[in-house]
């Protein structure tokens, strides 16, 4: 006898289970409040996510998809300059500081939470913060060719600098920082990046 079919949208409880870890945090959050933000049962749950650390690496991959790439992805145009990614970084600090309860960025808290024990988590942060290095790695290409950027560091060792700035925006707004100075770190950093010698 075929079991009966799912009554539910995958994709959509996938985002009120990261929308549960992304407020309580993994330990914090039981499979029962899951499920209950879910509106499934727990069978439905583990019949199609697994168990819940299997449910939180689900979540940690839709974010990814479904946030970070799409947000990210501005900084890949043939036109993104510098003008672009000061805009991204002011965006993230204003995301930050209106959100309900200051709860940043999800793979940030995941960071802090799993990373340095989760094995499955860290493979996940880095392959994070490899596409955002990468990505700001070739914006900044681009400003280099256009005759805008003068630091004589090479394009990598800035875009990583600058991938930190970002992950410290996290440790700001968790410790009650205005949007305000997020941004005007984030223009320091920037005025770095653009004139800063060997």
């Amino acid at each position: 006898m075929l079991g009966r079919p799912r009554q539910f949208d995958e994709q959509e409880v996938l985002e009120r289970a990261m929308d549960m870890f992304w407020s309580k945090g993994y330990e914090a959050t039981s499979t029962r409040e899951l499920a209950l933000a879910m509106e499934i049962s727990q069978q439905s749950l583990y019949n199609t996510f697994g168990n819940k650390h299997q449910l939180y690496l689900r979540t940690l991959d839709h974010y990814q998809e479904t946030f970070s790439d799409p947000f990210q992805s501005k900084l890949v145009n043939n036109g993104a300059s510098i003008e672009t990614l000061r805009e991204f970084m002011y965006a993230l600090a204003k995301d930050y500081g209106s959100a309900e309860e200051r709860r940043s960025c999800f793979m940030a808290n995941s960071t802090m939470e799993l990373g340095a024990r989760d094995q499955d988590v860290q493979e996940r942060i880095k392959h994070h913060l490899t596409l955002l290095e990468e990505r700001i790695d070739m914006l900044l290409q681009q400003e280099r060719e256009r005759g805008r950027l003068h630091s004589r560091r090479s394009t990598r060792e800035l875009a990583r600098f600058l991938s930190g700035v970002i992950q410290g925006l996290h440790i700001f707004n968790k410790a009650g920082y205005s949007v305000d100075m997020m941004r005007q770190h984030i223009d320091v950093a920037l005025d770095v990046v653009i004139c800063s010698g060997p």
